[in-house]
């Protein structure tokens, strides 16, 4: 599952990342991803399972791999699949460099 977050200034976007990531617990209430209580997942796997792509995304020193993939944890096919425009999305707001 994908979740993309988009949202106008002073809406909330931090406040919900804070909350994800349970860098401040709830005094209330719960957050469910897929029908898991967030809350009952260690802090170590809740925050491995889940990423935050900034939209001034910055490239470290080495690979496209490296840098998609830091700890090798999937094959060069998947990451070339995760690489792909999805077929659905309009392709007027796609271009590739020439």
């Amino acid at each position: 599952m994908s979740l993309i977050v988009s949202l106008i200034v002073s809406s909330g976007k931090s406040s919900l990342i804070l909350a994800l990531f349970r860098l401040v617990e709830p005094c209330g209430g719960s957050i469910v991803i897929d029908g898991l209580d967030v809350s009952s997942l260690g802090l170590a796997a809740l925050r491995k399972a889940i990423t935050i792509i900034p939209q001034d995304p910055t490239l470290h020193k080495g690979s496209i791999s490296h840098n998609l993939d830091p700890f090798g944890r999937h094959s060069a096919a998947a990451l070339e699949t995760a690489l792909q425009v999805p077929s659905h999305w309009p392709t007027q707001c796609f271009s590739r460099a020439t």
